[in-house]
């Protein structure tokens, strides 16, 4: 998943900031940052033309009026492309910026009013940031598991001539390891090794011991019968 940071004129270096926060998340190589300068936003253009990214669009103070300025700006320019192409475009209001309404911004920014949007607040800029992370790779899970499924539900169907019942059971216990696996790296992302590796063991133990214990109440049950 490669995340587009958009900043902001009036941003005033939150946009990198939050640009390095998202980059020792996800990996410096996934986030690109879009600012004022035209080399970086050129390669972010170039970037959402060849993927379907994830596009962080930081909001500050009179941001409304900035999108109507004739300059090439990077809301400007980037904006509509991302509303467009992007698999994600969250709004992210800083310097207690409030998020623009539709009638407030040019036809091709109007969308933007129209996504779920997050605060950043400058006391508590680095808490925020993880939220936000956290909040991407939740939606970087749910994409996967759908994925996932789908490439099973595809290797299944598509066997090829003659399949053998254990050509098919390989295929679908191989498949199903690589979705657990996914979802498993997508978890430790978003919340922790030590947090993911809690949740499989109780999950563990819970698939493990309801069959134990319908096993136990089953022999109870004949027990008391014979008795």
């Amino acid at each position: 998943m490669t995340i587009v940071v958009v900043g902001s004129p009036t941003a005033a270096g939150r946009d990198e900031r939050l640009g390095d926060l998202l980059g020792a998340w996800f990996g410096r190589r996934r986030v690109v940052l879009a600012t004022g300068d035209a080399n970086g936003q050129a390669h972010a253009e170039a970037v959402l033309r060849r993927r379907r990214c994830v596009v962080v669009v930081l909001i500050g103070p009179g941001w409304g009026l900035a999108a109507h300025a004739p300059d090439a700006s990077p809301a400007r320019a980037l904006v509509p492309l991302a509303l467009a192409r992007a698999r994600v475009v969250v709004p992210v209001l800083v310097a207690n910026a409030p998020m623009p309404l539709a009638r407030e911004l040019p036809p091709e920014l109007a969308g933007l009013a129209k996504r779920q949007r997050i605060e950043m607040r400058d006391h508590d800029f680095a808490r925020d940031a993880v939220r936000l992370a956290q909040a991407l790779s939740r939606h970087l899970i749910s994409r996967r598991l759908a994925f996932g499924m789908v490439d099973l539900a595809r290797s299944i169907l598509v066997l090829g001539p003659n399949p053998t019942w254990r050509s098919v059971v390989a295929r679908v216990v191989y498949r199903t390891w690589l979705v657990l696996a996914g979802i498993f790296a997508a978890m430790v992302v978003a919340f922790g090794p030590v947090a993911t590796l809690r949740f499989v063991v109780v999950t563990g133990v819970l698939i493990a011991g309801i069959p134990t214990l319908r096993w136990i109440a089953v022999r109870a049950g004949r027990r008391a019968r014979r008795a």
